[in-house]
């Protein structure tokens, strides 16, 4: 997550994401992002997404192109 969109949201500008951390998705694209992503996850493939996120502190909604890539080892598994 940049430093941009950790400001957006509110967060520390660095550091780890706490634990309990999910992103401010609006709840109409929330319940596809999430399935989107677990299934990017289960199979290694790449993640996009458009959404609208919510803004700290005024919270209102933007669209963002949320995108993702795996990190692989250079060994095959």
């Amino acid at each position: 997550v940049n430093r941009a969109i950790r400001e957006y949201m509110g967060l520390p500008a660095d550091g780890p994401l706490p634990p309990e951390f999910a992103p401010p998705i609006h709840p109409d694209h929330a319940e596809a992002a999430y399935a989107r992503w677990m299934q990017a996850c289960a199979t290694g493939e790449g993640y996009d997404q458009e959404v609208r996120m919510r803004r700290h502190p005024d919270g209102c909604y933007r669209w963002f192109l949320s995108r993702a890539e795996p990190i692989r080892d250079a060994e095959p598994a």
